[in-house]
């Protein structure tokens, strides 16, 4: 296997502090010292646009969209945006 997805969230009480970006920085350097790890992927909601931009600012790229693939508890369906970070040796 050489792709990692990679999870995280920020409580809203802590959004905005520059957390959320120490946490992303600090996944990327751990996955860049696991042998086999070239490539994290992630899905974020298409509405994010915050956390959308820290992981354009941190080198991730989108690669597509999946339309309409999750539903919130209010009925709403919501896109999620599929993004990738190389972190192998080129």
């Amino acid at each position: 296997m050489h792709a990692a997805d990679l999870g995280m969230g920020v409580l809203p009480s802590h959004q905005g502090v520059g957390l959320g970006r120490r946490l992303l920085d600090r996944a990327i350097e751990d996955m860049r010292s696991f042998d086999g790890i070239d490539r994290l992927e992630l899905t974020v909601l298409a509405t994010n646009t915050h956390a959308r931009r820290m992981y354009e600012r941190a080198g991730f790229v989108e690669e597509g969209v999946k339309r309409r693939s999750l539903r919130q508890p209010n009925g709403r369906y919501e896109d999620e945006v599929i993004m990738a970070l190389w972190v192998g040796e080129s």
